[in-house]
């Protein structure tokens, strides 16, 4: 049999192509497929770059923010892969991140191809759209629109994919879909582990939360929780991470008089690893999550972790195994199990160790590249 090759339309590099966790997983692909990504860019120095690992790199610019921008992306999804397909010969899958406008096209290219489709469900459908596009309380006109759009789309997109990648089993239970209709694999997405597992670790006596948009992770109910216990652990400080797009002003509020909760602006990648080495505790409060990427990263570095009982969380966190789960915005609830774990330092270190176990048995980026590899063959019918 020749060797597979595979078109990925959406999903390719969107950051800085020096960090780690953009680059490395289509070289952990190279190990077993070649083939071409199509993508979008924000950054037209990202067109320079030709080729990650055995896979040629496409990227395009579109417009932003408009109608006009998801008309340009399916057009040229489809436009770049027939070029694609004409120069270099058929593809035996296509593979897309999401199933709306990629989603779309990689039917389309798939039909015209003769090649196998996979979608994947890589964000939370059921609450995606039920707040604003800039993480504030209230859906926006556009958003509502966007929500009855995707209802309506995406089921018809998964119903005509050869496979359906989620994060978790419950992702698809907004659409009312018989899944027993459809080819399903759930596993969790790729997170580069490794950097995390070997970089020296201390406690810097700080709790941590990382990410954006603040008012969908939840940085408020953290805040108060925080605020609520502070005075009985003095020694420990907040420290919150990432792009706040809704504006700071209500978060620096609630922070003001806590002199010890410290609103910082977003790092890159590589600088990630080092602040969570140095955390005590890591703390998820999102109002809705897909799987919690970041809490596979602390889990990796040795960190004990609560997280909201929302989305996806629970797939990768078993309460009071390898982590603590709290109910979604109670304040108190999130304030109780901080307590808890600030003032149980051996239950801490347990759910820490446990943690650390469970990424290396099941979260690490060969486990990952190994499912997927399991998921192609599957939409192939290649026996192992």
């Amino acid at each position: 049999m020749h060797p597979i090759r595979v078109l990925f339309i959406g999903g390719g590099p969107f950051m800085p192509l020096d960090q780690p966790m953009e680059m490395l997983k289509y070289h952990y692909f190279s190990r077993y497929f070649s083939g071409d990504i199509i993508t979008s860019t924000r950054t037209p120095k990202q067109t320079e770059i030709k080729s990650i690992g055995r896979f040629g790199y496409h990227p395009f610019v579109v417009p932003q923010h408009t109608l006009e921008k998801n008309i340009k992306y399916l057009w040229t999804y489809i436009k770049k892969a027939r070029e694609l397909y004409q120069k270099n010969g058929k593809y035996d899958v296509v593979i897309a991140p999401t199933p709306l406008i990629s989603g779309i096209a990689a039917l389309i290219v798939g039909k015209f191809m003769g090649a196998k489709v996979i979608i994947e469900v890589n964000g939370n459908f059921e609450s995606a759209f039920k707040y604003g596009r800039m993480g504030e309380p209230d859906a926006s006109l556009i958003d509502s629109i966007k929500e009855v759009f995707s209802k309506a789309i995406i089921p018809l997109v998964l119903k005509r994919a050869d496979v359906v990648k989620l994060l978790s089993d419950n992702q698809l239970e907004p659409f009312r879909l018989n899944t027993t209709k459809l080819n399903v694999r759930v596993f969790s997405s790729f997170v580069p582990v490794q950097k995390f597992i070997e970089h020296p670790r201390s406690d810097g006596k700080y709790i941590l939360m990382i990410g954006f948009p603040w008012y969908l992770k939840g940085v408020d109910v953290l805040i108060k929780a925080f605020n609520m216990i502070s005075h009985d652990f003095p020694e420990y400080r907040l420290k919150v991470i990432g792009w706040c797009p809704e504006g700071r002003d209500y978060y620096e509020g609630l922070a003001e008089k806590n002199p010890r909760v410290e609103l910082c602006d977003p790092v890159y990648y590589h600088e990630v690893i080092p602040i969570m080495a140095n955390s005590s505790l890591y703390v998820l409060a999102s109002r809705t999550e897909a799987m919690g990427r970041v809490l596979v990263e602390a889990m990796a570095s040795g960190k004990p972790i609560i997280a909201s009982n929302v989305g996806g969380v629970y797939s990768i966190v078993s309460h009071g195994y390898n982590g603590l789960l709290f109910e979604k915005e109670n304040v108190e609830d999130l304030a109780e199990k901080m307590r808890f774990v600030l003032s149980h330092p051996e239950e801490a270190q347990r759910l820490a160790d446990n943690g650390f176990q469970y990424v290396q048995e099941h979260l690490t980026e060969e486990c990952y590249i190994m499912r997927y590899r399991d998921m192609i063959h599957d939409a192939l019918d290649i026996e192992e």
